[in-house]
């Protein structure tokens, strides 16, 4: 029987995988409110009039990320990734951002969500 309380979100446990998230990369959590337009922030536009860039749906649970005080990266932690997502995503890529997707235990719901991280430009992620 596999025991079940390994994926029980906890407060304690999710702060800490945040945390150790964000040491690892040196970044500090932004409290901008993107949740909208999140590659807009990025890019520290108010308004990206491309309509991919908007409201997606990958940005579930979404962050942002600053690093040396600048926006480095967003995080969304959505429950699946849909076959739109993955367009979206893949134009992201050819638009010259780096994107990842990983089943890394999210802080949002260890175990139960995937992470997608999108940073501003490949070469700015190392």
């Amino acid at each position: 029987m596999t025991d079940l309380t390994d994926h029980e979100p906890t407060r304690a446990r999710s702060r800490k995988l945040k945390a150790d998230w964000a040491r690892l990369g040196g970044l500090r959590e932004s409290h901008a409110r993107s949740t909208f337009n999140p590659i807009g922030w990025l890019l520290g536009k108010r308004r990206v009039d491309y309509a991919v860039y908007q409201q997606p749906q990958w940005f579930d649970h979404g962050t942002c990320w600053t690093k040396d005080g600048r926006p480095y990266c967003v995080v969304g932690q959505p429950y699946g990734l849909s076959c739109d997502d993955l367009r979206q995503l893949a134009l992201l890529v050819n638009a010259g951002f780096d994107v990842s997707v990983s089943t890394r235990p999210a802080w949002h719901y260890p175990g139960s969500v995937l992470q997608v991280e999108v940073y501003r430009y490949r070469e700015a992620h190392t």
